[in-house]
């Protein structure tokens, strides 16, 4: 087949589908300029973060081979009829998805990158079609990851069983799929050469997909079979938490995703409307991180962040208005720091560390240069907070697992971090732990899966206030 013939035909598809975007709107974008990237600022229509690398070169995609097909779906419409997207994202979505009878095109607009699944009977000349898009059988039925940022996700979905392998050095916070990946049910290799890729013809492991994140290590992004999956550069709480209708586009579950995100954002919802009814004075609040190579303090400016504090009912910290870093061993530095952050009801600290449970309130002293916490706020009530109390495989963090795909979770948490109880009773919180009352890290791969099947979907719980401030 020719390759004006190939483009014929995949314009008559598009044209004869009528494919109908899950946003609000097309924001002007023609699908065939959709699907081979032919505009360069076609990312301007997404209002967060632009593209952090250009596309990549056009590679031809082989569909994997045999035995991947999908049977015929009752939710596929008539040939003839008008129909609505599968799954319905928000206008201003970071990325875009279209469905056809044969056939999705999702767009990732970070990575800025498009991927085409061809479901049991598209078109077969699209696996030697040769441009800037990745092609997939659709439902994918085995993937491996680099990412954690992915595993809350599958959890919610229930896709872990397709998962059939991970990299030695893959970290995970969950407690399921730990221990599948400690039983030998999920199997880990070494990183060698073209593991990853299914294209390979080596006896060794071969996936359909590799999820990884734009983020990553750069040479995993040119493999054929590499799907961004940047749900943790997203601006927003509740923006991240919708990446769950893009991967699972890939797994032909759609109407979950839809019925597991509106629950989270009804829930996320609701937190924030009684976080705006407690009637007492809103406390002030800043992320900071030191650099232990530079010895350096900085204030986190990063948008999620900033909106989940306001959502939860605290004052974020003005860092717009004072020095980008503060150096501790220069003495006016230091000065200012302290002076900044002496008025702080509550700090959480973000400060790498590559052994949490060793990360303790001497830390931060000794890097702050703090000899007398009774001149701290923070200090003085104990409101020094860190996210990282789950701690599982590898030292992973279950803030970059649960905590991204559940923000409803992060959100009581935060608001629990900023109105304790009166009375002082014990905190119901998931993710972050006080290390001015010297709390501990807990092992998340230690406690039982709380599910039988450790494969099967979890469903998202509905977090509520145990109590409600009042002045």
């Amino acid at each position: 087949m020719s390759p004006i013939l190939r483009i014929c035909i995949l314009f008559v598809l598009f044209w004869n589908d009528k494919c109908i975007n899950s946003s609000a709107s097309l924001r002007g974008v023609p699908e065939w300029d959709l699907l081979f990237q032919k505009k360069s600022n076609q990312h301007q229509s997404f209002s967060g973060s632009p593209p952090i690398h250009p596309p990549r070169p056009g590679i031809s995609n082989p569909l994997p081979p045999g035995g991947l097909s999908k049977s015929p779906s009752s939710k596929l419409p008539p040939s003839n009829s008008e129909h609505t997207p599968l799954a319905v994202v928000d206008s201003d979505a970071a990325f875009t998805l279209y469905h056809g009878r044969n056939f999705k095109v999702i767009q990732n607009l970070i990575f800025n990158f498009s991927y085409l699944l061809i479901q049991q009977g598209g078109d077969p000349g699209a696996r030697d079609w040769n441009v800037n898009i990745s092609v997939f059988q659709d439902p994918l039925v085995n993937f491996t990851l680099n990412t954690n940022s992915v595993v809350g996700f599958l959890e919610l979905l229930g896709c872990a069983s397709k998962l059939r392998g991970v990299p030695a050095t893959f970290g995970s916070a969950s407690t399921c799929v730990s221990q599948l990946i400690v039983q030998g049910t999920i199997p880990t290799f070494e990183l060698e050469g073209d593991l990853f890729d299914h294209d390979s013809s080596t006896a060794k492991p071969a996936f359909q997909a590799l999820l990884g994140s734009s983020n990553e290590e750069s040479n995993l992004q040119n493999q054929s079979n590499f799907i961004s999956f940047d749900a943790w550069s997203d601006r927003g709480p509740l923006q991240r938490a919708e990446w769950i209708k893009f991967l699972a586009s890939f797994f032909d579950m759609e109407e979950r995703a839809n019925d597991v995100y509106n629950k989270i954002q009804s829930n996320y919802q609701c937190l924030n409307a009684s976080s705006k009814g407690i009637n007492i004075s809103k406390p002030s609040v800043a992320w900071m991180t030191y650099s232990m190579a530079s010895g350096i303090w900085t204030f986190s400016k990063e948008s999620f962040k900033l909106q989940l504090i306001s959502d939860a009912g605290g004052l974020n910290l003005d860092s717009y208005n004072m020095p980008s870093y503060f150096n501790m061993s220069i003495q006016s530095d230091v000065d200012v720091f302290h002076s900044v952050i002496s008025s702080l009801d509550v700090v959480i600290d973000e400060t790498h560390s590559t052994d949490p449970s060793e990360y303790t309130l001497d830390n931060v002293l000794a890097s702050a240069n703090i000899t007398d916490s009774s001149n701290f706020s923070f200090l003085a009530n104990k409101r020094l907070w860190r996210y990282d109390k789950r701690v599982g495989i590898n030292n992973a963090l279950d803030w970059t697992e649960g905590a991204l795909a559940q923000p409803q979770i992060v959100l009581h948490d935060l608001i629990e971090v900023l109105y304790p109880s009166p009375d002082g009773g014990i905190l119901d919180i998931t993710y972050f732990r006080n290390i001015a009352n010297g709390e501990s890290v807990v092992n998340s791969t230690l406690a039982a899966c709380p599910r039988t099947d450790l494969t099967s979907p979890l469903v998202p719980p509905n977090v509520f206030l145990h109590f409600h401030q009042s002045s």
